[in-house]
Parts: C-alpha cells; structure tokens; sequence
C-alpha cells in the first residue's frame, strides 16, 4: 500500500463530500494518526489474503474488521460522535471475536454463525480471559523486561464496554435542525482526543500482538503480499 496516495486520496474524498462539516476544517486526525489508521487497514487486508491459518473463519473475520473500518472512514468526517462509536465498537467486538476464535478450542470457535452471536460474558469473561493463552500473556517476558501484551489486548475489551456505553441515547434539547447545524457546522458531537486514543490503542494491538496471536508467518504470505507486509513495517518508522 502506497500510504501518502491512499491518505490524500482520501482527505480528498472528504474535501469533495463533507466540505461543509466542521471537521473537513478542523483535521480531526494528526498525519500519524492518519497513517497508523490506514497502516492498520493494510494489515487486515493481509490477513484476508492469508490462507495458513487453522482458523477456517479468519478471513471471514478480517473482512468484517474491514468493512467496519471503512464505515469508520465514513464516520470520522460526519462529526457525530454516535456514529463515530457505532463504527469503533462494532470493530472492538469483530477484534475480540478474532481473539477468541484463535484461544477458545470449542464448538463456537469452530462455528462462526454462534461465534458472531456471543454475548459480552461469553466472548470475554467465560471466554478470553479464561483461556490459557490470555493467561499466558501477562508473564510474557524477553529478557529483564515485561512484554505488556496483555495490557494491549485487555485496552480493546476496554473501548468494547466504553463504546458500548456510548451508544445509549442522549437527549438533545435543541429543535432537530439546530442540533443537526450544530454538528455539521461546529462539531458538538464530535471528540477529536478520544477518536486519536482509540486509533492508538488499535494500532497497539494490531500491529504489536494480532500478528502473534493468529500466527502470522511472512514466509506463508504470497509475494506481492510479503513485499506489502515488509512495507508495512518499514512505514512504521515514519510514526
């Protein structure tokens, strides 16, 4: 992935199509923001190409991650931070659905409708946190220093109930069209700081320990997909 054409091919997309929303004037993202988002992006189409792993529902899994942040790319210029939430917390969860198919060996993880219908308990705490492998994460050690692996993965669970909380409703007392100026226009409903913590969080664990977990080996990728990984981590020098 060429990340500068895809970065400005897309500023250029909101330009032509949110140029009236206050965030089209505002940057709502830093560049390295902008990068770590679509570097995470990259990763998952990777992950959809991968065929080497036992997990006969990891490409399924991948394209929902992508096609969820694809309607975060659509959110983010909308100003409204609803929106904004329903996006991120459907990708916490298709996160967490990818962590528990590689950790629980069981009759869900092997049947992906019962899977992409788990409920919060199941899929995290009579599932992930109680699978060997979670437990394993918080001992990780390379050398004198503590490998935070697990903390990365639990920051996930963490935006999972935070977004989920979120999408409760709240009562506006301005008329409809006012309220809907007011986002458009001044961006009441949109929180650039808690958008670029979410985007770091992610890319913490994406980059760092998603890899890990599904096994990803660059020596099982095809050509033009091992090139595309190696320069995926080339370009996180740029961060």
């Amino acid at each position: 992935m060429n990340y500068t054409n895809e970065i400005n091919a897309y500023k250029k997309f909101c330009d032509i199509y949110f140029n009236k929303f206050y965030s089209c004037h505002s940057k709502p993202l830093t560049k390295k923001n902008y990068l770590r988002l679509f570097q995470i992006i990259n990763l998952f189409q990777l992950i959809h190409n991968y065929n080497w792993n036992k997990n006969n529902y990891l490409s399924r899994l991948a394209e929902l991650c992508l096609s969820s942040l694809y309607n975060l790319l659509i959110a983010i210029p909308s100003n409204n931070d609803l929106f904004i939430a329903s996006c991120t917390r459907q990708f916490d969860e298709e996160l967490l659905e990818i962590v528990y198919s590689q950790y629980c060996d069981n009759e869900i993880s092997n049947n992906i409708e019962k899977l992409l219908n788990l409920n919060y308990r199941s899929l995290w705490e009579n599932g992930i946190q109680s699978s060997q492998q979670y437990k394993k994460l918080s001992s990780t050690k390379k050398g004198d220093v503590i490998i935070r692996e697990k903390e990365k993965l639990d920051a996930i669970n963490d935006l999972f109930k935070k977004d989920s909380d979120k999408l409760h409703f709240k009562y506006q007392p301005l008329n409809a069209s006012k309220y809907l100026e007011q986002i458009v226009t001044k961006g009441i409903e949109f929180n650039k700081t808690q958008l670029s913590q979410h985007i770091v969080l992610y890319h913490r664990f994406c980059i760092d320990l998603l890899p890990i977990i599904i096994n990803l080996d660059i020596k099982n990728m095809t050509t033009s997909d091992h090139l595309n990984y190696i320069n995926l981590i080339k370009s996180l020098k740029l961060l």
